[in-house]
């Protein structure tokens, strides 16, 4: 197949094959080169850590049934298992036994700090100077933790975003006129520990 394009032809233009042709070519001998991927590592100038490597040594099942072991009988998050299994060079049964041994980071947030927060972020971004004074017994470096932690499981539902759903599920008594001004205001209760 070949795709030729034109410009608009003008009354006095006779000739059609002039250098004003736009054509698209096809065909190898239209291809570019492109040369080999070097694997050399490239070098790196941060003192980031690495935590997980993925590798052929461990196959997908395994792995999945690992993270959920780890979930489930440990309370760790998906990158505190990987990283333990990278520090076991991949030893799925190393990695268990080392699980018994570390203990993830006992959330210090309580329910209610949550929904602050995300509330405060919703108004205020990333600003955390901001975010802070909604919640002043946090340190900024405890909230910019809490964001990144927050940030992997917000895919989850966010606690504001379960307490929408929960009102919109909730139906209003059409019959009580007195009741107007506390159907328009929304009020919030959060459960605690």
């Amino acid at each position: 197949m070949k795709l030729t394009l034109t410009p608009s032809k003008k009354a006095n233009d006779i000739d059609t094959t002039s250098d004003n042709d736009v054509r698209i070519h096809e065909g190898s001998s239209y291809q570019a080169n492109i040369p080999p991927l070097d694997s050399t590592a490239l070098s790196t100038d941060h003192d980031a850590i690495l935590f997980w490597k993925p590798t052929d040594l461990i196959n997908d099942q395994d792995l999945i049934e690992y993270i959920d072991y780890a979930r489930q009988k440990h309370h760790m998050n998906e990158e505190q298992a990987l990283a333990i299994l990278q520090i076991c060079k991949y030893k799925i049964s190393t990695g268990k036994l080392l699980m018994e041994q570390y203990t993830p980071e006992i959330d210090e947030w309580t329910v209610e700090e949550k929904f602050l927060f995300e509330q405060a972020y919703k108004f205020y971004g990333k600003t955390f100077s901001r975010i802070r004074q909604m919640l002043p017994e946090k340190s900024i470096a405890e909230l910019v933790r809490y964001y990144y932690s927050w940030k992997k499981t917000r895919l989850y539902k966010s606690l504001m975003d379960k307490h929408e759903k929960q009102c919109q599920l909730m139906p209003y008594d059409d019959d009580d006129e007195s009741d107007e001004e506390e159907r328009n205001t929304t009020s919030v209760s959060l459960p605690t520990k």
